[in-house]
């Protein structure tokens, strides 16, 4: 009979005798089977195991009393399952032995005994069930229930191995890594660990893909112990899962960051109990990373993981009903969770516990004993507040020497607050003389800045300056002569852009004035706005306040500015419907030039200033000046001493108003950029040379400053790796500047057009470089009409050429072959004038027909570079509407 009709058989034969004839044996394994089968426990199945364990039958015993403690087809009794487990282990069941050693170990209806859970576990392990000997190896390795003995644990555990390879290999594996019993051997954990994997033990898995990232017991293989980790996240294993979420969240060499995807894995763990894994998640649904914000899911994600005892989930509870985060505020069950997070040992509890306790009584004596015992276990937070705390008030008045210790233990945990805090407590006069001192305390700020706090930034801003542009302070800064003069300017413009970040007005200020200029930061007006907005209402400054107002202006009319100084027929059209687009639809515009309408009515400088260029920038060359009032703030303008505000207004109003006066314009702008350092003029400038090199000749005479020479690359037509390079220059800036202190720039009398395309095409690639236009196409065009000039200078060389060839070929064939055929050989030399008389209209025809052949692909080629531009500029031009 074949083996499976055996079964087959056996199993009917079961199944007569369990509903037949009541068999206790037949009974048990019928109705294991069909549990098997249904994968729960009906009425039926329930009957058996009842009617088998009442007959005495030990499995049936185990199965009814597993029926009870999990509520498998009965309301859940743990007083019945004990009974029923009693009686199964009477009757020699090892299951039930390894059960009632399960319940003495957590206390479940019995009261907790360990050693009562070590004497079944040992039955048990006796009989070789590899469970028992797992347990029993714990038990040894912790002294729970037996004598603590490391090396009998890992004897249980090596014959745990033997009976089961896949999760006694893990085991044994975890131990030998530990040093439990032995001496620690990370490579013999690490083959154990893959013996456990080729067992398809999931959690074998899970610690060689560590091993591999941390190449610990073996050769490192981070993108091998990436894909082992997601199998094992994949087969259920919340740790991997919980490791595979940070991979996503962080963004390794092997995943992408990716927050939703992060979110995904923390919450797979979270649904699997891993503890952490829930406070993970709840951060997520906290602050809305990777999932939608939900204050109510966060809260019940940490009141999760803290039903089971982790600390940090316990805290993070005990901050929600602080807050209310989900919740109702309750700060008396805030403080209950935070005294057990107090007991457990978490220094962050006692932090906030002191904070709660000194809001509702300023001089709780047990709230600074808090503070101290978490600043002596290194919590930066608490050192920071007792530094405080000792500098404010102490128990007896400022305790200078007390702050600047807490101070000091925090500023070693890496608080950037308290490395401010400790440089401004050690810098006195007195401390001045002491150089060491001062090492230090200029150490502190340093390291303060580049954590990012602002005031250490500043200071450290204000150390870099040179000493005539430092505000008015009686700080003292350090020499620092080794430093070169381009470094300084670098760390000084990086420091106090940290500055502004953190909202230090003054830094603000100097920032907005950087960003508007282009003065060592890019060009970037929008920012500029918005730091000058911010800046006026911190330093009630009305001049801020006004250009504020000013630069809205420029970025309602953003298209419009850039193109200022082109006067081909291309834009002006789309520039003035760009100009009437804006004052009637948009409404900033209105205000921002409201604004600085009433501004001037206060006397406010800066808007004197900038309300007539405002003008002009937006009703272009017909702006109407001609009131006394506008008449007034010429005047104003005109005498104001020279300065960078006042060449940047006149040069830009000359540029508008005054578009056949290029030259002058030039001038004005020119002497701003090169000598005033208005490095935002580059685009305009571009324009204004481009406008000259294509307008008449007439505007080209008399003495201008252009390029010497072309830069490599500016004549060649800009290729795809071209503008991969451009952009990588953009952000870094590595070119030489054309202002630099060398700079290529020459006057020259009455400048060829070449020239001046040249100079633009120049202008146009700074302008890029430095952010004030985003696009490169205008670059682009230059070099593109730089080939083009190129071809009309060959045209009288390809003439001549042309016309040389040309007479020599009617020359000859008139003069030697018709003449040698005739014979007359006498008469070649006196006819040679007659000859040439008829040849040269042939080569004159010729000279014409190539030279209007190279004018029409010329022009045809700049006639479909215009058509693109003009097709680009209109759907930039409706993108930013």
């Amino acid at each position: 009979m074949e083996e499976k009709e055996r079964n087959f058989y056996e199993k009917i034969k079961d199944a007569v005798n369990a509903y037949v004839l009541h068999d206790p044996n037949a009974q048990a394994v019928t109705a294991f089977e069909r549990e098997k089968k249904m994968k729960t426990v009906d009425e039926r199945t329930l009957a058996m195991f009842q009617e088998s364990a009442e007959a005495g039958h030990p499995f049936s015993c185990f199965n009814l009393g597993r029926c009870y403690e999990l509520g498998n087809g009965v309301e859940k009794d743990l007083e019945k399952a004990y009974e029923w487990y009693r009686k199964a282990a009477v009757g020699g069941d090892v299951n039930a032995w390894l059960a009632l050693a399960k319940m003495f170990d957590k206390g479940d209806y019995v009261d907790k005994d360990p050693k009562e859970a070590a004497m079944w576990l040992s039955r048990a392990a006796d009989k070789g069930h590899p469970i028992a000997k797992i347990g029993m190896g714990q038990k040894y390795s912790r002294g729970d229930g037996v004598e603590k003995d490391p090396e009998k644990a890992l004897e249980y555990f090596k014959e745990a191995k033997e009976l089961e390879p896949g999760i006694g290999s893990y085991i044994l594996g975890e131990a030998i890594g530990d040093g439990l019993g032995c001496k620690k051997d990370y490579e013999a954990a690490f083959k154990l660990f893959e013996e456990a994997h080729a067992n398809d033990f999931p959690l074998g898995t899970y610690n060689v893909g560590m091993m591999l990232e941390m190449g610990l017991g073996c050769e490192k293989d981070e993108k091998r112990g990436f894909e082992l980790i997601k199998q094992a996240a994949d087969d259920g294993i919340p740790e991997a899962m919980y490791r595979i979420a940070f991979h996503y969240r962080e963004g390794t060499s092997e995943a992408k960051q990716d927050d939703k995807i992060a979110f995904e894995y923390f919450k797979k763990a979270a649904d699997k109990g891993f503890p952490p894994a829930c406070v993970e998640t709840g951060l997520c649904y906290e602050n809305g990373v990777g999932v939608e914000e939900n204050k109510e899911e966060a809260f019940r994600c940490y009141e999760k993981g803290a039903q089971a005892g982790l600390h940090t989930a316990i805290v993070c509870l005990a901050v929600c009903y602080r807050s209310g985060i989900g919740c109702n505020i309750d700060e008396d069950k805030s403080i209950a969770l935070l005294e057990r997070a107090v007991h457990i040992g978490n220094t962050r509890a006692f932090h906030l516990l002191a904070s709660m306790l000194l809001e509702r009584n300023p001089y709780d004596e047990r709230a600074i004993d808090l503070e101290m015992i978490a600043a002596r276990a290194g919590f930066a937070r608490s050192s920071l507040f007792l530094g405080g705390y000792f500098l404010q008030q102490g128990e007896a008045g400022p305790d200078e020497e007390r702050a600047a210790h807490y101070f000091r233990l925090a500023a070693n945990e890496g608080d950037i607050s308290a490395m401010f805090e400790l440089a401004v407590l050690l810098d006195t006069k007195e401390n001045r003389k002491n150089e060491k001192i001062m090492e230090e305390v200029w150490g502190y700020y340093e390291k303060s800045a580049d954590g990012g706090h602002p005031l250490s930034a500043y200071s450290m801003a204000l150390r870099y300056k040179d000493p005539e542009d430092r505000v008015h302070t009686d700080a003292w800064f350090p020499e620092d002569k080794d430093i070169s003069p381009e470094e300084k300017k670098k760390r000084e413009i990086h420091y106090i852009s940290t500055a502004a970040a953190g909202g230090i007005p003054a830094a603000c200020h100097e920032v907005a004035d950087r960003s508007f200029w282009g003065d060592g930061l890019k060009v970037d007006i929008k920012a500029a706005a918005g730091l000058y907005n911010y800046c006026s209402d911190e330093m009630s400054s009305q001049n801020l306040k006004a250009r504020y107002a000013f630069c809205q202006i420029v970025n309602s009319l953003e298209f419009v500015y850039r193109k200022i100084g082109r006067y081909d027929r291309i834009y002006k059209e789309i520039v003035a419907n760009q100009r009437k687009k804006t004052i009637s639809e948009d409404p900033k515009w209105k205000e921002n030039m409201e604004l600085l309408e009433s501004l001037v009515k206060e006397d406010v400088p800066e808007a004197k200033m900038f309300l007539p260029l405002a003008k002009a920038l937006s009703y272009g060359e017909q702006t109407d000046l001609s009131s006394e009032e506008d008449q007034e703030l010429l005047s104003f303008i005109e005498d104001l001493p020279d300065s960078r505000d006042k060449y940047y207004i006149q040069g830009l109003m000359s540029a508008i108003l005054e578009p056949k006066d290029i030259q002058y314009t030039i001038k004005l702008l020119r002497y701003a950029r090169a000598e005033l350092q208005a490095q935002n003029v580059d685009q305009i400038l571009a324009n204004l040379y481009y406008s000259l090199a294509k307008g008449r000749r007439k505007y080209r005479k008399g003495e201008i400053k252009v390029l010497e020479q072309p830069f490599q690359g500016w004549t060649t037509g800009l290729q795809k790796d071209e503008i991969a390079r451009l952009k990588d220059m953009r952000r870094n800036k590595r070119e030489e500047s054309l202002w630099s202190d060398v700079t290529p720039w020459e006057t020259k009398m009455n400048p060829s057009r070449l020239a001046l395309l040249n100079t633009a095409a120049g202008l146009y690639l700074e302008a890029y470089k430095s952010g004030q236009n985003p696009l490169i196409n205008d670059y682009s065009q230059c070099t593109n009409e730089i080939e083009d000039q190129k071809m009309y200078v060959v045209i009288p060389l390809l003439g001549a050429i042309v016309f040389l060839i040309t007479l020599l070929v009617v020359f000859i064939y008139s003069a030697f072959i018709t003449e040698l055929r005739n014979q007359q050989i006498e008469k070649i030399l006196g006819n040679t004038v007659d000859t040439f008389a008829k040849a040269l209209p042939w080569a004159v025809f010729a000279w014409f027909l190539l030279s209007i052949a190279v004018l029409v692909f010329i022009e045809i080629r700049q006639g479909k570079t215009r058509m693109k531009l003009k097709k680009m500029t209109k759907k930039k031009q409706g993108q930013n509407t």
